[in-house]
């Protein structure tokens, strides 16, 4: 079973067009600006720092628009693989082992504004003490099968342990 949270197309698009936006006025601004450096007519620093701010975070917008945030939660007979890829944690790989697992939490949380809508999750502890957090859905009743996945994985992997 395979629960995933993806950065969906439209923030996507809204992103990759805000960061399009600020690079072209950032180059416009440099173009407009520069004989009026070179001629002594406009501060230098003004224009320094336009590039040097501006340039980076359109560029960096635009990376998080093509590259966004993936999480992926992938239940297998012999473990759970978190996948992680975004900015911030590039392309990591947890595997946590039926023995590893201590308790399986599933929460949810009730949105007032979004149609009434309930958001499900689950919370994986490990012995160790670190907690996962998968992915949101609404769907209840798959949040309900991965849950009874990951419990059936940990008791497999108790009676293994016993044994």
């Amino acid at each position: 079973m395979t629960l995933k949270d993806d950065l969906g197309p439209v923030p996507r698009i809204l992103y990759f067009l805000f960061g399009s936006l600020l690079a072209v006025a950032t180059i416009a601004t440099a173009y407009h600006d520069w004989p009026l450096v070179e001629a002594h007519k406009s501060s230098a620093i003004g224009f320094l720092l336009i590039n040097i701010i501006a340039l980076p975070l359109s560029v960096l917008i635009i990376l998080w628009a093509v590259i966004g945030r993936h999480r992926e939660w992938r239940i297998t007979a012999q473990d759970v693989r978190i996948r992680l890829l975004s900015l911030t944690s590039w392309q990591k790989t947890h595997h946590i082992a039926p023995q590893e697992i201590e308790t399986v939490a599933q929460e949810s949380f009730a949105y007032e504004d979004r149609a009434r809508r309930t958001a499900h999750w689950l919370t994986v502890t490990t012995a160790e003490g670190k907690s996962y957090t998968s992915p949101k859905t609404f769907d209840k009743a798959a949040m309900d099968q991965a849950r009874t996945e990951i419990e059936r994985l940990k008791s497999a992997g108790s009676e293994r342990v016993e044994s």
